[in-house]
């Protein structure tokens, strides 16, 4: 009889591989278990009071909107940006709160007030209108990072987050069949990981990823890096863009 054990390896490699290879020679990420065996954690924030889907919907219609802080910025050819960090109303301490047993389950944190503070903040919608709705391979300056989707068309056609390689999530078991393997273009594993609305995507900062075109619809998120107070504990100070093409 096969073990418990081997059975749940055996389904990860499914789930992960049930997919060839796609165009851009990577692998589809759709279930929790695949994401965590890559150091990608997947959380439902709807669940959490004030995070309905109708109340996101409306943080992305206002955070998405030209005004006039960030209408020279805006010139339709590249993806919308908009900071958010000074934004007075936003849930800030309401989301850290939903993403709490996540990080204290996976990223080693006891005490997340105490432990990490939000260094930078930032909105981000994607449409067909833009020319160039990619974002080039990096890490991000900060230690944890969070994507979450406010909101996504229901047409909505590419966009993933490409990420390079697995980082080791506390408590999660290293798949040795994806660890530190190359795919066929002899580079490290690629996985594609789709933005579902409502849900947040939570992974180090330094995990290297890249947004995918967007090929049809719309989706806008907001990005929250935080880094962690302690200065020894902390890498954020790392250069976050790669420096040659890969």
């Amino acid at each position: 009889h096969c073990s418990k054990s081997y059975m749940r390896q055996s389904y990860l490699k499914a789930k992960i591989h049930k997919e060839s290879m796609n165009e851009y020679g990577a692998f589809y990420c759709d279930s929790d278990e695949s994401l965590l065996s890559i150091g990608v954690v997947k959380v439902n924030m709807t669940l959490c009071d004030g995070l309905d889907q109708e109340k996101l919907r409306q943080w992305a219609h206002e955070l998405s909107q030209i005004n006039p802080l960030n209408a020279f910025h805006e010139d339709g050819e590249y993806a919308f940006y908009r900071n958010i960090r000074d934004e007075p109303d936003f849930p800030f301490a309401r989301i850290l709160n939903a993403l709490e047993p996540t990080l204290k389950k996976y990223f080693e944190i006891r005490n997340v007030e105490e432990e990490l503070r939000l260094d930078d903040a930032f909105c981000i919608h994607y449409n067909t209108d833009q020319h160039d709705t990619t974002g080039k391979k990096h890490m991000d300056p900060s230690d944890i990072t969070v994507n979450f989707c406010l909101e996504r068309s229901a047409d909505l056609v590419g966009s993933h987050v490409l990420f390079f390689g697995e980082k080791q999530l506390t408590g999660v078991k290293r798949n040795e069949d994806s660890a530190d393997k190359s795919n066929q273009n002899g580079g490290c594993k690629q996985y594609l990981v789709a933005q579902e609305a409502g849900f947040a995507t939570v992974h180090y900062g330094g995990h290297w990823h890249q947004t995918m075109e967007l090929k049809h619809g719309r989706r806008t998120n907001v990005v929250l890096t935080y880094c962690f107070t302690d200065p020894s504990k902390s890498e954020a100070s790392r250069t976050c863009y790669a420096t040659k093409a890969t």
